[in-house]
């Protein structure tokens, strides 16, 4: 994991050298390991390579080093590069990396899984390798393959990929966009980088996209159709490569589609999918385990981790070591679940206490690493247990991320299922489920209720789907009228026709899957630590979507073909558990705990955001605040206030009240290991320690 920056004047201008090395140093708690530079020049098939402050010494003599002085060198384009180092510790991985021919050269971040396979691969095809990292085996494949390389790649990747032959630069991303790449346009210049923050240095960029607004607050969408809250920043859509030219981004093409069509039981026998299952994941997990660094895995004591955990103690061949977050509330707390898995797999086991209260004593530097609102602040619980996974030395970690949205594991996926049974005219099938659905829910009504709750059901969902709700889609109409370029999902949400098949492609395609994977890139490389996500192996993604719904959810078990896949690997109490909980965070302790000013956020609303019309459209479908909140999430609106005062009302002595109120209630308990956000909120002028708000103690 690394990250990358560039400049493309179109005009043939020299790029601002000064505006790159900014733009770099923005990303610097993304990897300190190496830093390199390049500049080339298309017309003349010339470049020049440079050094920066984090370059090994060791490369300085190959490399002079990038200074401002530079700024007339005459290249119109400009790449930069830092390295967090995960595979080919050596120099000899250093970036930009050129293949051995000077054909093409690249700046990478990411991991190619596949790089071994890929490596043997082209060396049968006279490819000769120079180092051990995957950023040469990217070379030498487009070298072999063109643009067609990055079908051949498993991984996670944003590049930039200058080719001398045909002169032009390309971009990609990969499949489930797991690796975040941001662009903006100004006149003739293009720019991207792996955060928004290095993009916020381009002078005229920095106001608020208003039609992001709306779609957040009321219904929790972020991502949406590419969009970031930043005016004039996008992110670059994920399986896309294109061309940075004058006709960008409309000739961006897609190397890769997820499937939309599902086999049926007779396609795909329970049996042939239950191996599927086991032997993708199980090579997902394998290649994923590839590391010249320590690795460990996250372990909830849910299925998802514990699955993998289970994977990994039989394809490792090193000692496993998983880590579990620990709460003083029984409701959230899953330790001795994972403590079971643990034992049961052979793995050694650690527990994580995590000072909560840290939260908003570092909330400024917290807020700017997110640099959009989120959706709750349990991230901060999931970087609170990285952060103790850095300290002990890891560098990569392995996480369940993506298994609810590809095997249907949330509360919300049984409506459209059952949806979807209806509609193949599987009446026994549907009965089934509603009543084993009860008999699987932590929260069992007696017997009457449940009777009646077939009745219902047996009578609503008819209605339902062959009469659906005129006046609940005109309602929906109006409040998204202004707001024409929302994908379809957005307009149809609520229709209970939609199938459970529809809305799981929606989640990973465009909804949940691209903010979890953005969000938690983001969480991580602040500290840094590399995440990997076995079940969005795209192998595994394809599987899951091609599977028949009746394997996903059966017996009113949700996630069931996970369930039989792996039961013989895991205690049955995890396999067959009822309740979900994940990675959680105590709210009611967190909410009390809150500074008094965060308390206070939300009464300021009508009288300091009036002004942005999407406030105007919200408040036009609500009638007070009261039915308001009733409506919209609390911490939603929360980090969206949060966000505007840092980055649209540069309001700093906001974040440095909260930091003195929390001081005052709370100590603040030292990490073993300083994450090196803290470090880069404080090198972009915010005074974003923890206790390091004393120039605004009296605002």
């Amino acid at each position: 994991m690394c990250a990358i920056a560039g400049i493309v004047n179109l005009n043939g201008q020299p790029v601002n050298v000064s505006l790159l090395r900014r733009m770099n140093d923005q990303l610097r708690h993304r990897g300190r390991d190496d830093e390199g530079y390049v500049f080339i020049q298309p017309d003349l098939g010339s470049w020049a390579e440079y050094s920066g402050a984090d370059t090994p010494r060791v490369l300085l003599e190959t490399y002079p080093t990038l200074r401002d002085s530079h700024h007339h060198l005459p290249f119109a384009i400009g790449l930069a590069h830092r390295r967090f180092a995960i595979v080919d510790l050596t120099t000899r991985a250093h970036q930009p990396f050129f293949d051995s021919d000077k054909v093409c050269c690249a700046v990478f971040n990411g991991e190619i899984f596949n790089y071994l396979e890929l490596r043997d691969d082209l060396v049968k095809r006279g490819h000769h390798f120079r180092s051990a990292s995957d950023a040469e085996v990217i070379v030498e494949a487009y070298k072999a393959w063109g643009v067609e390389c990055f079908s051949h790649f498993n991984g996670m990747w944003a590049m930039a990929l200058y080719d001398f032959r045909n002169k032009r630069l390309i971009v990609s991303r990969d499949r489930l966009g797991e690796i975040p790449l941001y662009w903006a346009r100004i006149q003739e210049s293009l720019y991207f980088a792996s955060e928004i923050k290095a993009l916020l240095e381009v002078p005229s960029i920095q106001s608020v996209n208003e039609a992001t607004i709306y779609p957040y607050l009321v219904h929790g969408l972020q991502d949406v159709n590419d969009d970031t809250f930043f005016k004039g920043i996008s992110s670059f859509p994920a399986a896309t490569w294109s061309v940075l030219d004058q006709t960008f981004p409309t000739t961006a093409r897609r190397y890769w589609q997820a499937p939309q069509r599902r086999f049926n039981e007779r396609e795909v026998p329970l049996r042939e999918a239950i191996r599927s299952i086991r032997d993708t994941l199980q090579d997902a997990v394998r290649i994923r385990l590839r590391a010249d660094v320590p690795c460990c895995l996250t372990l909830s004591g849910g299925l998802d981790s514990s699955v993998l955990v289970a994977l990994a103690a039989q394809c490792s061949g090193a000692k496993v070591i998983a880590h579990t977050i620990r709460f003083a509330e029984k409701k959230w707390d899953e330790e001795p679940l994972a403590r079971a898995v643990a034992r049961y797999c052979g793995v050694e086991h650690r527990v994580v206490d995590p000072p909560l209260q840290n939260f908003w004593h570092e909330i400024l530097s917290f807020t700017y690493l997110a640099e959009e609102p989120y959706h709750a602040p349990n991230i901060y619980t999931r970087q609170l247990l990285h952060r103790a996974m850095r300290s002990q030395g890891f560098k990569v970690v392995l996480v369940g991320e993506g298994a609810d949205e590809l095997f249907a594991g949330y509360m919300r996926h049984f409506d459209p299922l059952q949806t979807e049974t209806l509609q193949a005219h599987r009446f026994a099938m549907f009965l089934d489920n509603h009543i084993r659905r009860w008999e699987t829910d932590a929260h069992a009504p007696l017997a009457g209720l449940i009777a009646q709750k077939i009745k219902w059901s047996l009578r609503h969902p008819y209605r339902s789907i062959l009469r659906a709700s005129g006046a609940n889609r005109q309602a929906k109409s109006e409040c998204l009228d202004g707001y024409v370029n929302l994908p379809p999902f957005m307009h149809d949400g609520d229709d209970p026709r939609r199938t459970l098949s529809e809305v799981l492609y929606d989640e990973i395609i465009s909804t949940s899957i691209p903010y979890w994977v953005r969000t938690n890139d983001r969480m991580r490389m602040g500290i840094p630590i590399e995440g990997r996500s076995p079940f969005l192996d795209y192998r595994v993604v394809e599987l899951a979507l091609t599977l028949p719904v009746s394997y996903l959810i059966r017996h009113g078990w949700q996630k069931w073909i996970i369930r039989k896949a792996f039961e013989e690997l895991l205690p049955q109490e995890v396999v067959w558990r009822k309740p979900k909980v994940g990675f959680p965070i105590p709210f009611q302790r967190f909410v009390a705990t809150s500074p008094p000013t965060i308390q206070t956020l939300l009464k300021q609303l009508r009288n300091s955001y009036v002004d942005l019309p999407s406030f105007e459209r919200l408040t036009k479908h609500r009638a007070h605040l009261d039915e308001w909140s009733a409506h919209v999430d609390w911490w939603r609106m929360i980090s969206f206030l949060l966000w505007y005062e840092l980055f649209v009302n540069h309001n700093q002595e906001l974040f440095a009240r909260i930091q003195k109120e929390q001081r005052d209630s709370t100590d603040y308990v030292e990490d073993e290991f300083e994450p090196q956000f803290l470090r880069s909120c404080a090198r972009a002028g915010l005074d974003g320690g923890p206790l390091q708000a004393s120039a605004f103690a009296n605002a």
